[in-house]
């Protein structure tokens, strides 16, 4: 099972998260949900467009560091502000999944239609279960 995520560019700082009886303080959102979903992934792919990037190394850091059994892969992707740019994140996607696989979505700091296209990838790959 995989966690897809994207990066804003906005200023992270620490909140707590809440999730059934569990809670987690982080800057980043898929920190808490690594920590809050009964089911641990394996990998965790962080799209990011160029500017998003600065904030990569403080993610995996902080997953890593009570977590470092999980993988977390830097996947950069154009901002898709054409169609262009929006068939390459497709392509980028269907790249990086295998078909049939289990994946969690955090769309929580997604730019623009980023989260939307990267659940049609998915979903076009037989990712995506409604649970």
């Amino acid at each position: 099972m995989r966690l897809i995520t994207f990066l804003g560019t906005g200023g992270y700082q620490k909140v707590t998260y809440s999730l059934d009886s569990k809670s987690y303080v982080t800057a980043f959102f898929p920190v808490a949900l690594v920590h809050c979903i009964q089911i641990e992934p394996k990998s965790v792919l962080c799209f990011v467009t160029e500017a998003s990037a600065k904030h990569f190394k403080d993610l995996k850091q902080e997953i890593n560091s009570s977590k470092p059994d999980i993988d977390v892969t830097l996947i950069n992707i154009p901002n898709g502000s054409n169609e262009q740019e929006q068939w390459e994140i497709f392509k980028i996607v269907t790249n990086s999944l295998e078909s049939n696989e289990e994946v969690y979505f955090d769309i929580t700091h997604g730019f623009r239609t980023i989260p939307l296209l990267t659940f049609l990838a998915a979903s076009y790959l037989g990712c995506v279960r409604i649970l």
